[in-house]
């Protein structure tokens, strides 16, 4: 595969996570189909499939045959990049163990970092070097190393694929370059890919090597420039990354922060580089000068009340973190706040435990991602004859309280 440069050079996640994860590929579905806050009318972009999200809640902001599959070219390595952040917060990689360039991996070419069979680099240096320079050698090298063999990696992208909920995408290998001739290869769509992108930013270290404008290897005898050319000509750009071969076209999945808001810009199939930097660039401004993130509920905020069996006192739930919403800039969001009550609770509850999770109900039906819902404060068990003298205490005082307005 090959990316344009100034110097021409088995993660499993808790079922729960994955559950969420698929939630919030749902969410964006339903918001693609109809669910995205109103701007202003007749916004495009040249590319034939794009798309623009907000990260922390995934909602919609702008899309165009957002649906349809596509070569994804490099862009299949943001998956690679998910995995190992996934294997080095799980702790079965780290940043410092060393990987042995293989035959294969060191036959690869198109974006490479030339490496030489037998040649060793740590798994921080293979991650620059896919993330900065789209290196395929690289690619494979840390296939290779997490699973055993390069199919073995791509059976645990595809797994993951699946934990995701990403319904149109589907690898073949880790590199994003094309099948043979005859063999279908990765596809992937605008919306699978946001999706895709938006989890891979809930590791924030991703930043620290997708931000990256330059990187060089063997004692400064080989400089590479990040693909990314919108990280020199964007406020707030710092990440992700790059893809392009001939099927593919020139492909983008970029994103920026500003004013505490992230937004997430995919563009496929753009026609040239310039062009993939450009129109990236139009959807962030178009994000960011006609959208807001607004909180609902702020963190500590009420959500919920309840009672439990054999509590000493009511449950009182508030939210974990900042309730959120994206609205248009200048109009108040139309959201209902909706909590779920954790299933199987019981007394004792500490200050600070997660009873079950807070979404919004947007104006068109639909509900944003889960954000836990916590004890404001603790809740000791109490024996049933107290149990039932605090609650009938409760009845009276509401009784009392009834009649009195």
């Amino acid at each position: 595969m090959k990316e344009v440069s100034s110097i021409r050079a088995k993660a499993r996640r808790p079922h729960w996570t994955a559950l969420r994860a698929a939630a919030a590929s749902l969410c964006l579905a339903i918001l693609l189909a109809g669910g995205a806050p109103s701007a202003a009318q007749g916004f495009d972009v040249p590319a034939p499939m794009g798309i623009l999200t907000e990260a922390e809640t995934g909602q919609v902001l702008w899309a165009k045959d957002a649906g349809r599959r596509h070569p994804p070219a490099s862009l299949t390595k943001l998956m690679q990049m998910l995995l190992v952040m996934e294997a080095l917060e799980a702790r079965r990689l780290s940043l410092t163990d060393r990987v042995t360039a293989s035959r294969r991996a060191a036959s690869f070419g198109g974006s490479s970092m030339w490496v030489r069979e037998g040649e060793q680099f740590s798994v921080d240096d293979l991650l620059k070097a896919v993330a900065v320079a789209s290196a395929n050698d690289a690619s494979v090298m840390l296939a290779e190393f997490l699973s055993g063999t390069e199919e073995d990696f791509v059976a645990a992208m595809n797994r993951r694929v699946a934990e995701l909920g990403l319904r149109d995408t589907r690898f073949v290998n880790s590199t994003g370059l094309p099948a043979p001739r005859g063999q279908e290869g990765n596809y992937s769509t605008a919306a699978d890919l946001a999706v895709l992108a938006r989890e891979l930013l809930k590791h924030p270290r991703i930043l620290l090597y997708t931000s990256l404008r330059r990187w060089e290897i063997r004692n400064g005898q080989n400089r590479f420039e990040n693909t990314n050319r919108l990280l020199d000509r964007y406020e707030g750009a710092d990440g992700l990354k790059t893809g392009h071969t001939a099927e593919a076209g020139w492909c983008l999945a970029a994103t920026a922060r500003r004013g505490g808001m992230r937004l997430i810009a995919v563009i496929l199939d753009a026609g040239s580089d310039a062009a993939r930097v450009a129109q990236a660039a139009a959807l962030l401004d178009y994000g960011f000068t006609h959208f807001a993130l607004v909180p609902v509920v702020r963190r500590g905020g009420r959500v919920a009340t309840f009672d439990l069996p054999r509590a000493g006192r009511p449950v009182v739930a508030v939210a974990g973190r900042d309730v959120t919403v994206v609205a248009e800039r200048g109009k108040r969001p139309a959201a209902k706040v909706v909590f779920t009550r954790r299933k199987g609770l019981k007394p004792p509850i500490s200050t600070g435990q997660v009873v079950g999770e807070v979404r919004l109900r947007l104006a068109d039906g639909t509900l944003t991602p889960p954000v836990p819902a916590v004890a404001q404060r603790e809740v000791k068990r109490v024996n049933p004859v107290v149990a039932f003298l605090l609650m009938v205490g409760r009845w009276l005082l509401h009784v009392v309280t009834l009649g009195r307005r």
